[in-house]
């Protein structure tokens, strides 16, 4: 398929050069796939219909505590960080560019927001369907370099490993679930926006997959000490020459 050939990034196994550019090759795709996934919350949040689920989640737990939303949210990715580390999932460089980027590339939107907040209600829904393709591609983009996802996302391919019979979107769409069902019972900002993203992107996402033919229990990724290996057995073969 044309779309395929265009837009797929062909990724899985393929570690070789082990350079320093097909690292930072790597890192700058998954970064631009984080800049995707990050406009499709722009868009989210133009559409003013609900925060996603893990929004929600993060907005009732901050009005419970009395903490301010940025330290809720750092606290649930290190209780998140913690279940990835017990199912021995590897945590990456794309980890470390999924906690700093999608909020950076979120506030540069709102900075930007080179869109009109839309008035009208059917605009408003077409907003938060239109949300869901990015939301799907810059997932699968930065999940194909192979760099380690984000904390979140390193849950989902985990769980997609240890229930192959759900596809990927059924697994996200499971976690969505439990996740907003998590902000109803704490009273957090639900809307028909957040169960149209808990259905939406794992649907996207399984679409973009299949287009791709990309399976992400399949992925095989690079940890900090992976790539560390790596590296240094590069210089090292480097300096001897060999």
């Amino acid at each position: 398929m044309i779309m395929r050939k265009l837009f797929r990034f062909d990724s899985l196994g393929k570690f070789e050069p082990v350079t320093p550019a097909n690292r930072l090759w790597r890192f700058f795709i998954a970064n631009v796939g984080l800049i995707i996934f990050a406009f499709s919350i722009y868009l989210t949040m133009k559409a003013e219909l609900g925060l996603a689920p893990w929004n929600s989640l993060h907005q009732a737990l901050s009005r419970i505590t009395g903490l301010s939303y940025g330290t809720v949210t750092n606290g649930v990715a290190l209780l998140v960080i913690v279940i990835d580390l017990l199912m021995r999932e590897s945590l990456g460089w794309g980890t470390i560019a999924d906690a700093f980027m999608v909020g950076w590339a979120v506030d540069f939107f709102l900075w930007l927001d080179p869109i009109p907040t839309p008035h009208s209600m059917v605009v408003r829904i077409i907003f938060m369907v239109i949300s869901l393709l990015p939301a799907g591609y810059g997932q699968y983009l930065y999940m194909a370099t192979a760099l380690s996802c984000g904390p979140r996302d390193t849950l989902f391919v985990g769980l997609c490993k240890r229930i192959p019979k759900l596809s990927a979107g059924m697994t996200q769409i499971m976690i969505f679930v439990i996740v907003t069902a998590l902000s109803f019972l704490l009273k957090g900002p639900i809307g028909i926006g957040t169960l149209v993203t808990a259905v939406g992107i794992g649907l996207a996402l399984d679409m973009v997959c299949r287009i791709m033919d990309f399976d992400p229990a399949t992925a095989e990724h690079e940890s900090f000490i992976g790539t560390h290996k790596a590296l240094a057995e590069y210089f090292r073969k480097g300096r001897s020459g060999k």
